[in-house]
């Protein structure tokens, strides 16, 4: 995908939004680096994963190159409660396809083709909703219901015992 300047345009963030939380934490307890390179967020992050997220930086104004943004340094050392708004501004100021003055409002549909125009489709448009959507509710920013409802979020759920414990315990059908 080309823009109109003749540079390659960005594609929207695609990596799981739970993934990118957890590295901005990891980001607020190691330091952010002079330069996000491989070399450093490797330490967290498998190949294909972190060239996502570095992708999502990028497209987000965290990453000029592999050069943090001012923005990331904020979004990282903000305090808890600065985070919301910050992470708003972010989400805000570079989804410009996105109808933000009547979002409230906004249909599935209006979503998924504003995430279109930026040249995506397929998984890669499903996840990139996934992580607008997520990226909206973890902001506070209001969404409609039926586009609350579009995101897959992956909660940790807790392990099942084994058979042979569950046997064990007594909870085995017929016990």
């Amino acid at each position: 995908r080309v823009n109109g300047a003749g540079s390659r345009a960005l594609s929207p963030p695609y990596v799981s939004f739970v993934t990118f939380r957890n590295f901005l934490e990891w980001l607020q307890g190691v330091g952010v680096p002079l330069q996000m390179d491989r070399s450093f967020w490797a330490q967290r992050l498998a190949g294909g994963t972190g060239a996502q997220m570095m992708t999502a930086f990028r497209f987000l104004g965290l990453l000029d190159g592999e050069r943090p943004t001012a923005e990331l340094r904020d979004l990282v050392n903000a305090a808890p409660s600065d985070k919301k708004p910050l992470l708003g501004a972010v989400l805000r100021s570079r989804y410009q396809n996105i109808p933000w003055t009547d979002l409230e409002r906004a249909t599935p549909k209006m979503i998924e083709e504003a995430l279109k125009n930026y040249g995506i489709e397929g998984n890669t448009l499903r996840k990139a909703g996934s992580f607008f959507i997520n990226g909206c509710k973890e902001a506070g920013i209001a969404l409609p219901p039926s586009i609350g409802r579009k995101a897959r979020t992956k909660g940790i759920k807790p392990k099942a015992p084994p058979r042979s414990a569950r046997s064990a315990a007594g909870d085995a059908p017929g016990s």
